[in-house]
């Protein structure tokens, strides 16, 4: 099965994938979150270069786990902060991954990242049967 039919296959269920953050508001987030879009005053963490948009809030943490950099402790930090991990996050985050590596995909063309998309959507067509 192609890309392009994994990908069809992808949004027609993206219900499926969804399910349980159907309720849940929509959050303006920083759209770029990756680890040289942050940085730190002598007394506080700051983030730049903003791709901003609204969007699910847990939407954020693909790149920022795509790309590396952030402790396991800025990801604790972030559930403790939002009340926890919400049921169905693993499906969800893997969902948002394969958005993330789609877009490299089209901006670079990079081998590398076409077989992230590969391996992502594969993963998330099998999460169907």
């Amino acid at each position: 099965v192609s890309l392009v039919e994994k990908g069809a296959i992808i949004l027609d269920n993206l219900d499926i994938y969804l399910a349980g953050i159907e309720g849940d508001k929509p959050s303006l987030i920083h759209g770029d979150l990756w680890i040289s879009n942050v940085g730190a005053t002598s007394t506080e963490p700051c983030i730049f270069d903003p791709a901003c948009f609204f969007a699910h809030s847990e939407f954020e943490l693909a790149p920022a786990r795509m790309f590396g950099g952030f402790s396991e402790e800025f990801f604790e930090a972030y559930w403790r902060r939002m009340g926890g991990k919400k049921e169905g996050y693993e499906v969800r985050e893997k969902l948002y991954l394969f958005y993330h590596y789609l877009n490299q995909l089209n901006i670079f063309g990079d081998v590398a990242v076409k077989k992230n998309c590969e391996e992502i959507s594969g993963d998330l067509v099998k999460m169907l049967k």
